[in-house]
């Protein structure tokens, strides 16, 4: 393992996607809200909690794991929820 501390990997963690046309980003300002489409993020979402929805854990660009957002302190952090 000792090997392997020097690689690096690009972590994101995904809450949703949304795809928009230029002309509506570009109009974009504090305050807009963004609706995600759930059909392209790979997650079905429900109206009645959706704070709890699982978030996508992506590593170089791949799926590896789902999330649950947690606090830890004052700390935000992510617990993973599923491999």
């Amino acid at each position: 393992m000792a090997m392997m501390d020097g690689l690096f990997v690009d972590v994101k963690i995904v809450i949703g996607e949304a795809r928009m046309p230029l002309s509506e980003v570009l109009q974009l300002g504090r305050g807009a809200v963004i609706m995600l489409d759930s059909a392209n993020s790979g997650f079905e979402y429900s109206d009645s909690d959706p704070i709890d929805a699982p978030l996508r854990v992506e590593a170089n660009g791949k799926a590896i794991a789902n999330a649950q957002v947690v606090l830890r302190g004052e700390d935000v952090a992510v617990e993973l929820s599923a491999l």
